[in-house]
């Protein structure tokens, strides 16, 4: 097996070290995450990125799009609170 070379690589084993993640799920069922969405100004350092099975990334992109972890909380708490309301 070829080990990838260049920052991108290196920032993804990082990221993929600090989360725990065991090696034989690297490749295939998961992948990294932006916290703050780079299209939304968000850095590519690891501390910016977590790990995410794939089908959850996919999940969260459909019902959050390029939100930012902070703006899905405010959203929450505001149907929490419309909930509490009525």
């Amino acid at each position: 097996m070829r080990r990838r070379k260049g920052r991108k690589a290196r920032r993804r084993r990082n990221a993929y070290r600090r989360d725990k993640v065991p090696k034989k799920w690297v490749r295939k069922e998961r992948n990294s995450h932006h916290i703050i969405p780079e299209t939304r100004g968000g850095s590519k350092v690891f501390e910016n990125q977590f790990i995410m099975w794939n089908d959850r990334h996919e999940a969260w992109h459909m019902l959050f799009g390029e939100m930012t972890l902070n703006e899905i909380i405010e959203l929450l708490q505001r149907i929490k609170h419309a909930k509490l309301v009525l």
